[in-house]
């Protein structure tokens, strides 16, 4: 007589339920490669907080993120009521906080939100905290004092037009991240050219968890781009501290096309914290 093979409706509702495991799992932005929105993560008992809520273009601003000891959190901003953009993704320190400063170029009304998930594997998202960033003051720049007429929308040579600052840690599920520079408004004429002086520092957390025996310690790439895209400063370390201290002229700026630089762990070892900091100042290096 045949066999007649039933299928147990048990096993249909576990199938069906793995299925919908990986359909929510599929959406997470975590170690693994997946990707999480702060619409689709639950509120818990993660919090964000701002070092201050109104402050002039140009300046910094702190953000502090708490959850538990050592998650791994994603940091979104917005323009109020627009999409939300990631800014970054930290892990916190053993006693559950990271902060992260930021310069902000462009006034505006603004949004900060995090989403975080635990060593357990529980996500959760914070409040969102709205800041304004009102128009920064201007100063004129020097006036051209040579007196041969040349278009140099005002400068001279040497003005510093702005300096951009900024520090953070990259986990050793994140090991990149890179850093915006709005030069709106700046024309500095046909006969002028923009330079930057880069200052840049990096550091082990700790040595140990940054070697691997066969391959040796992490090392740090910086990238400097201008409006092109294409990248004018490449840089590898391979030794903890390091420190740069570069002054690169001339720069092209067409604009609207922001500067950019660029931070990457080489290894990507996955228990190596890199603690750094930067400061970019963009000034006038030269004037025909």
């Amino acid at each position: 007589m045949a066999k007649n093979n039933k299928i147990n409706p048990n096993t249909i509702i576990i199938i069906i339920g793995i299925v919908a495991i990986l359909l929510v799992v599929s959406k997470l932005d975590l170690p693994g490669g997946f990707s999480i929105f702060p619409e689709d993560a639950p509120e818990g008992g993660c919090a964000i907080s701002l070092n201050k809520l109104t402050f002039p273009a140009r300046e910094t601003i702190t953000g502090t993120i708490q959850d538990g000891p050592f998650a791994n959190c994603i940091l979104y901003v917005r323009l109020t009521g627009a999409i939300w953009t990631t800014l970054g993704t930290f892990q916190l320190d053993s006693n559950g906080y990271y902060s992260h400063t930021e310069p902000v170029n462009t006034a505006g009304s603004y949004e900060v939100q995090a989403v975080c998930t635990d060593n357990e594997g529980i996500s959760c998202k914070t409040d969102t905290v709205a800041f304004t960033v009102t128009p920064g003051a201007t100063t004129p720049p020097p006036a051209d004092d040579d007196g041969d007429g040349a278009d140099t929308g005002g400068y001279s040579v040497g003005y510093v037009i702005d300096t951009f600052s900024g520090s953070g840690s990259l986990p050793a599920w994140t090991n990149d991240a890179e850093f915006i520079f709005d030069l709106s408004g700046v024309d500095v004429g046909e006969n002028c050219r923009l330079g930057a002086r880069i200052d840049t520092y990096w550091a082990y957390e700790s040595s140990a968890a940054c070697y691997l025996p066969g391959v040796g310690y992490e090392a740090v790439n910086w990238k400097f781009y201008d409006s092109t895209l294409v990248k004018v400063w490449d840089k590898t370390d391979y030794s903890s501290p390091s420190t740069n201290d570069v002054d690169l002229c001339p720069f092209v700026w067409d604009g609207f096309t922001p500067w950019k630089l660029e931070i990457k762990q080489t290894q990507n070892m996955q228990d190596c914290i890199i603690d750094y900091n930067y400061n970019v100042e963009i000034y006038v290096c030269g004037c025909d």
